[in-house]
C-alpha cells in the first residue's frame, strides 16, 4: 500500500531508515523485522493523513525540486542582480532632461515594475532553493512570504508590466497615425493617469487572492524523529474563508486573470503590433517622398522613426511570446482542475513548464535595457556619457622667478574703422 502512495513511502523509509541509524544496523535488517515495518506503516499513514486533513502547506510540492533549485536557486538571483543594475541605469537615463519623454516614462515605469517583482520575490527563492528551505515544513514568517513575496505581488506586478507594454504600443500607434489625440495620451499628465489607472486595476484584478488567509497549524515534521521523540513543527494551512468553496474560487479568479491578465493583453497587443507596422510603413513612406532631395534629413529623421518603432516592436513582441506560453499553461491547468477526468499532460510536466515559464518571465527582464543600446542613438550617447570619465583641462600657476613682474595681458587694440563700420551696420 506504501507503493501507491508516494508521500506515505517517502515517510515509510525515513521511518526506517532513523530506525536503523538509531539502533546501528542495516535498512535491510530492519526491513525484515515485521514490527518495525508495521510501527513505520502506521507512523506514516497517520502523519500523512493529518498533513491533508489540515491541508499543511509543503513547499516542495508547489515545483519540481530538482528542476526548480537550478533556475530559482541559483539562475534566478543572478539575472535579477543583473536586471536590477541595468535597469537603474536604463530608469536613470530615460529619466534624464535631454531623454525625457512620454514614451520613455513608460519604459522607465516597466523598468521599474520589472525590477521589483524579480526583488520581491527573491527572498522566498533563496529560502526555499537555495539553502534548501523547501525540505522542511515552513514557518509563519515564511509563509506570509510564500503567500505575499511569491504568489500575490509579483502576480499584481507582472500583470502590471504587460498593460504597461499595452499602453506602449498604443501610445506609440496613436502618436504616429494621428495627432488629434496627441494631447491625452502623449503628455506626462495624460501618461500619468494612465499609469496610475493600471496599477489600480491590476490590484483590483488580483485582490481575490486575499480572499485567501494562512491558519497556524502543528503537524508532524518531514524528519519524523528527533533524539527526544517525534517532532512537531508549527506551520500553516492556506484556508478560503467559509463563506466561499474551494472550486468556485479557483472558478471565478482564474477565468478572471485569465481573460484580463492574459487573453485581453496579448489580443491587444497583436493588434497594435500590426496597426503600428502599417502606420509606421506609411508614415515612412510619406516622409520619404516629403525629403526625397536633401539627404541628409532623409538618412536621420527616416533612420530615427525606424529605429524607435522597431525598438517598441521588439519590446511588445517579446513580451507576447512569453504570455502566450504562460496563457497556455494557465488555461490547461485550469482545464484539468475543474475537469477532473479531462487530463491533458500529466501534473509533473505542467509544473516543470511552470516554473520554465516563470524563469523566462525573469529572464526577460535586462531585455529593455538591451534593446534601448541597440537602437535607440540618444541613449547610446547618454549612456557613453555617464560611463566615460570627463576630462577636465588642469590649470597649474606659471612659475615666475623672485623679483620677475607679473605679466600683463594683452590688450585688444580697436581700431577707428572698425567702430565706424560696426555703426553704420546698427544705424
Amino acid at each position: 500500500m506504501a507503493d501507491d502512495y508516494p508521500r506515505i513511502n517517502e515517510t515509510y523509509h525515513r521511518c526506517l531508515s532513523f530506525v536503523s541509524s538509531r539502533y546501528g544496523v542495516s535498512d535491510s535488517d530492519i526491513s525484515a523485522l515485521t514490527s518495525v515495518q508495521n510501527m513505520c506503516s502506521n507512523l506514516s499513514k497517520l502523519a500523512e493523513r493529518s498533513r491533508q486533513l489540515q491541508g499543511v502547506l509543503d513547499l516542495e510540492q508547489t515545483a519540481p525540486a530538482d528542476l526548480a533549485k537550478p533556475l530559482y536557486g541559483y539562475a534566478a538571483p543572478t539575472v535579477v542582480f543583473i536586471s536590477l543594475l541595468l535597469n537603474t541605469v536604463l530608469v536613470r537615463n530615460l529619466t534624464s532632461k535631454r531623454l525625457r519623454s512620454p514614451t520613455n516614462v513608460i519604459l522607465a515605469a516597466m523598468a521599474i515594475v520589472d525590477t521589483l517583482t524579480g526583488l520581491v520575490m527573491m527572498p522566498y527563492f533563496v529560502y526555499a532553493y537555495t539553502l534548501d528551505g523547501y525540505k522542511k515544513y515552513p514557518s509563519m514568517v515564511w509563509c506570509y512570504v510564500y503567500q505575499y513575496g511569491r504568489l500575490l505581488i509579483p502576480t499584481c506586478l507582472h500583470t502590471i508590466a504587460l498593460w504597461l507594454t499595452v499602453l506602449l504600443s498604443w501610445q506609440r500607434y496613436v502618436g504616429v497615425s494621428s495627432r488629434s489625440c496627441l494631447r491625452c495620451i502623449c503628455q506626462y499628465k495624460g501618461i500619468s493617469l494612465a499609469i496610475a489607472g493600471v496599477v489600480l486595476f491590476s490590484c483590483v484584478l488580483h485582490s481575490f487572492q486575499l480572499l485567501m488567509y494562512l491558519q497556524p497549524i502543528t503537524v508532524v515534521g518531514k524528519e519524523l524523529f528527533d533524539q527526544k521523540g517525534v517532532i512537531l513543527v508549527e506551520t500553516c494551512s492556506q484556508r478560503l474563508s467559509d463563506r466561499i468553496s474551494n472550486d468556485s474560487f479557483i472558478y471565478i479568479y482564474t477565468w478572471i486573470r485569465l481573460t484580463l491578465a492574459e487573453i485581453v493583453p496579448c489580443v491587444l497587443l497583436t493588434c497594435f503590433n500590426v496597426l503600428l507596422v502599417k502606420v509606421t510603413y506609411v508614415s515612412f513612406s510619406y516622409r520619404r517622398r516629403l525629403v526625397i532631395g536633401n539627404k541628409l534629413v532623409q538618412s536621420t529623421e527616416l533612420r530615427l522613426i525606424l529605429r524607435t518603432s522597431a525598438m517598441l516592436l521588439l519590446i511588445a513582441f517579446s513580451t507576447l511570446l512569453v504570455e502566450l506560453f504562460v496563457a497556455v499553461n494557465l488555461l490547461i491547468k485550469f482545464v484539468q482542475e475543474y475537469h477532473k477526468t479531462l487530463q491533458l499532460i500529466s501534473q509533473d510536466v505542467l509544473s516543470r513548464c511552470t516554473v520554465i515559464s516563470n524563469f523566462i518571465i525573469i529572464a526577460t527582464f535586462p531585455l529593455n535595457f538591451v534593446f534601448c543600446v541597440c537602437l535607440s542613438s540618444g541613449f547610446r550617447e547618454r549612456l557613453w556619457r555617464c560611463l566615460k570619465p570627463s576630462r577636465r583641462r588642469k590649470i597649474t600657476p606659471r612659475q615666475l622667478d623672485p623679483g620677475q613682474p607679473e605679466p600683463r595681458e594683452p590688450v585688444q587694440q580697436i581700431s577707428l574703422i572698425s567702430v565706424l563700420r560696426y555703426s553704420r551696420q546698427s544705424t
